[in-house]
C-alpha cells in the first residue's frame, strides 16, 4: 500500500513539474476579435426564450415524475423507482441548462474595464467606545 501511495505522489509531483516547466504560448490578436454590438441583445433574448421553454418542460417533467411516484405507491414499486430516477435526470437537465447559458453569456460578453483595484471597506474602531452598549 505504501508503494502505491509513494508512486502516486511521485507521479503527481512529476506532472506538476511538467506543468510548471511548460510556458504558455504567447497569443495576441491583431485586431482584437469582437462580436458586433447587435448580436448580444438578440442572443440574450434567444437564451431567455430557451430558459423559459426549459423551465416549462422541467415543471412538466417534475409533475410527470411525481405522478409516477404516486401511481407507484399503490403497489407498483418499479414505477415509483422510475419516477425517482426521472426526477434526478430532470433536475440535472435544468441545472445543466442554467450553467450552460451562464457560461456562454460570460464567454460572449465584452471584457470588463479594468479601473484598478476595488477599495476594500475598512473598520476603524471608535477610540471613545468603552465596551458597553
Amino acid at each position: 500500500m505504501n508503494a502505491l501511495l509513494h508512486t502516486s505522489i511521485a507521479v503527481h509531483q512529476a506532472a506538476q513539474r511538467a506543468v510548471e516547466a511548460a510556458a504558455p504560448l504567447p497569443l495576441t490578436w491583431n485586431p482584437q476579435p469582437q462580436l458586433p454590438s447587435q448580436v448580444l441583445p438578440a442572443l440574450d433574448q434567444m437564451f431567455a426564450w430557451g430558459r423559459g421553454i426549459v423551465a416549462v418542460i422541467g415543471i412538466i417533467g417534475v409533475l410527470y415524475c411525481a405522478g409516477k411516484m404516486v401511481v407507484g405507491k399503490s403497489g407498483r414499486s418499479d414505477l415509483a423507482a422510475e419516477g425517482v430516477g426521472g426526477l434526478l435526470w430532470t433536475f440535472m437537465g435544468i441545472f445543466l441548462m442554467l450553467v450552460a447559458v451562464s457560461v456562454v453569456m460570460m464567454l460572449l460578453s465584452p471584457p470588463a474595464r479594468d479601473d484598478g483595484p476595488v477599495p476594500m471597506p475598512t473598520y476603524e474602531p471608535d477610540p471613545e467606545f468603552t465596551g458597553t452598549v
